[in-house]
């Protein structure tokens, strides 16, 4: 006697018309992914890359350091060879050097952008990355440069570069040079490190005679 409890086998067979299910299942492998499936992907490659470009930063503005010195000591040296040219047994005077005086000796430098005689470094990631100039210190006989928002990786090396011709430096406001006073303070490494605080939170003053 057939026993009627067996169950049947299942048809693999597509019916009249009908795509069998691997076909199908086929069909969309290949039809690619899908709309959201792309959005995924590009918000983590998106992620992945401000990840990647932060991790870099600190690297592209220590490369920058370099320039960044020579061009100042280049306009500098400029500022200081104009205010003593023609003058003989008298004291020179910064009092008229101002910002916007400075920065037409840096509108050819990479380094710096220069708009509307605003000065603007390239060592920061920070919003208003500025650079003054204070042609009143040291009763008018000193040129003072502040570097506002430094990034840690250019600070040590910024100051470090820049202090040889500098008579006076600071960092966020500790001096590590001060050849103005007879008891003159030699420049400290080890102090300027310390002080140097993380991300783009550096002020470095300049002092130039």
């Amino acid at each position: 006697m057939k026993n009627q409890n067996t169950p049947k086998p299942v048809s693999v067979q597509a019916g009249p018309g009908r795509e069998p299910w691997w076909g199908q299942r086929a069909r969309r492998c290949q039809s690619g992914f899908t709309l959201g499936e792309l959005l995924l992907v590009l918000v983590i490659i998106g992620v992945l890359a401000v990840v990647a470009f932060r991790s870099v930063q600190p690297i592209i503005i220590s490369g920058r350091v370099e320039a960044t010195a020579t061009d100042t000591n280049n306009a500098v040296q400029r500022i200081i060879s104009a205010a003593n040219s023609g003058v003989s047994g008298t004291a020179i005077d910064y009092s008229t050097v101002t910002t916007t005086v400075f920065s037409t000796m840096l509108t050819a430098s990479n380094m710096f952008r220069v708009n509307a005689g605003a000065i603007t470094h390239r060592l920061s990631t920070g919003t208003t990355p500025t650079v003054t100039v204070d042609g009143t210190v040291l009763t008018n006989a000193g040129l003072a440069l502040t570097f506002n928002q430094v990034h840690d990786a250019a600070c040590i090396d910024l100051t470090s570069l820049l202090q040889t011709a500098a008579v006076l430096v600071t960092v966020n406001g500790t001096t590590v040079k001060n050849s103005t006073i007879a008891a003159a303070v030699a420049f400290n490494g080890a102090t300027a490190a310390v002080n140097c605080t993380a991300g783009s939170t550096n002020t470095l003053v300049f002092t130039f005679q």
